[in-house]
């Protein structure tokens, strides 16, 4: 394992958690945040890479093959760690193709200004201590990669307090794709339109219902969102009108239903492929809810666009009140029968 660090390596790991390195940063700091990790998480293979520059890209990749092949995971249930000088290399490794992690964290340092072109289906979580203008900005590049890109505020960098994010990070956190799903797995198709939602059920007969809410992400917007960012009374208005609307839709569904997300304005979302869990949308919600009291996007690394606010509220009222934990994208929707 070349000069990895080995610092958890149970039997049958459930997840590969690699901590980058870089040749000046400090082999403690690493040693301590890869324990603490350890700790919170004793299922999962946790370990350091070392790569001294930029230049060892190949060896880091090299490195992650390894305990691919160690482990028997792939780059969906691995997470790559970068923090302080190896923030960068961590950066630039997820863009590595094949990819060797479809999870980045990072934690300061010096970030790429332009980074690489990242594989689909790429989630990377930017941590800041305080206001950090560069890991929103990266956010921001990263996103329009298509890349599920967020910038995350925490109120210490000490390794317990990081650790403990990840464990609950990890938990909303799934290495399922819509392609991978099982065939009995029931979905319920939602499109999300300008002016309405297009919502598509199928029983467990086989019976397909096809129902519409009376608005959509530009009609709610127009109605009740008409400041950038919205206050909090619009969003409480908006919610009005949409928790009514949901509930009579009177669905049941089974506790394992998975919401596919479609349409236009569903994009504006930037949903990862692999999907979000519902506390994980709840989250995006009370970061925008924090921008609506006057907290400044740039400091969430989150647009103020009012649509954006539409989108992210009507999925999070109807992950809620539908009872549905998961959410992946759709490019598209079935049609319902005549």
């Amino acid at each position: 394992m070349h000069e990895d660090i080995v610092l958890q390596q149970p039997a049958h790991p459930d997840r590969l958690i690699l901590l980058v390195r870089s040749g000046t940063d400090a082999a403690e700091t690493l040693i301590a945040l890869g324990a603490a990790i350890a700790r919170q998480q004793p299922a999962a293979a946790v370990a350091v890479l070392v790569a001294p520059s930029v230049e060892a890209l190949p060896r880091i990749a090299a490195a992650a093959g390894e305990w691919h092949a160690r482990t028997g995971l792939d780059a969906a249930r691995t997470v790559l760690f970068g923090i302080g000088a190896g923030a960068g290399l961590a950066v630039a490794s997820l863009a590595v193709d094949p990819p060797i992690a479809r999870h980045g964290v990072i934690l300061g340092g010096a970030l790429p200004i332009r980074p690489g072109h990242m594989p689909a289906g790429v989630t990377v979580d930017l941590l800041q201590i305080g206001v950090d203008p560069e890991a929103a900005d990266l956010a921001d590049r990263l996103r329009q990669q298509d890349v599920n890109a967020q910038v995350v505020q925490l109120d210490s960098a000490a390794p317990t307090a990081v650790a403990a994010w990840l464990a609950h990070r990890l938990q909303t956190v799934s290495p399922t794709t819509p392609d991978t799903l099982d065939a009995a797995t029931p979905l319920l198709q939602v499109e999300f339109g300008a002016a309405d939602v297009r919502i598509v059920d199928t029983a467990a007969s086989g019976t397909v219902r096809e129902r519409h809410l009376p608005f959509g992400i530009a009609t709610l917007t127009r109605r009740y969102l008409r400041h950038t960012p919205p206050t909090p009374l619009e969003l409480e208005m908006a919610i009005e009108e949409i928790e009514p609307a949901i509930m009579a839709l009177s669905l049941r569904l089974p506790a394992t239903t998975v919401l596919a997300l479609g349409g236009p304005e569903a994009a504006r979302l930037n949903l990862l492929a692999a999907g979000q869990h519902r506390d994980e949308v709840e989250q995006l919600f009370q970061r925008l809810a924090a921008i609506a009291l006057g907290r400044p996007a740039a400091s969430e690394g989150l647009p103020a666009n009012p649509h954006f606010f539409a989108a992210a509220l009507l999925l999070r009222e109807l992950m809620h009140h539908l009872g549905v934990e998961r959410v992946v994208t759709s490019a598209t929707t079935p049609s319902a029968p005549a």
